[in-house]
C-alpha cells in the first residue's frame, strides 16, 4: 500500500485540496465517510497482520481526524458568528472578535 500521507501522493493532495474548498457541511459529511472507510480497512489490516498497512492507515486516521476538528471549529465560528450578527449585527461581531484575540494574547 503506498502511504496516503506521502508527499508525492497527487491523489491525496487532491483530495485534501477538495476537502478545504468545500463549505464546512459538506466537507465534515467526506472526511467522516473517509475517515469510516479507513478504520474499516485498518480494522481488515489488523486481522491481516499487516503492520505496514496498518500504521500507514492510523496516520491516515490522525489526519482526518485533525481536520475534522478543524472543520468542526470553523462551524462553530460560522455559527457564532451567525447568532451574535443576528443579535449585535456587525458591530457586536466586530467587538467579539476582539475579545477573542485578546483572550488568545493572554492564554
Amino acid at each position: 500500500m503506498r502511504d496516503p500521507l506521502d508527499a508525492l501522493n497527487p491523489e491525496e493532495d487532491l483530495f485534501w485540496a477538495t476537502v478545504r474548498s468545500m463549505p464546512w457541511v459538506e466537507a465534515e459529511e467526506v472526511l467522516r465517510a473517509r475517515r469510516g472507510d479507513t478504520l474499516r480497512r485498518m480494522n481488515a489490516a489488523q486481522r491481516a497482520g499487516n503492520g505496514v498497512e496498518l500504521s500507514c492507515l492510523a496516520r491516515l486516521t490522525a489526519r482526518l481526524n485533525d481536520e475534522i476538528h478543524l472543520v468542526s471549529q470553523r462551524a462553530q465560528r460560522a455559527r457564532w458568528s451567525a447568532a451574535v450578527r443576528a443579535v449585535y449585527g456587525d458591530e457586536g461581531w466586530a467587538q467579539v472578535i476582539q475579545w477573542m484575540r485578546a483572550e488568545e494574547a493572554t492564554g
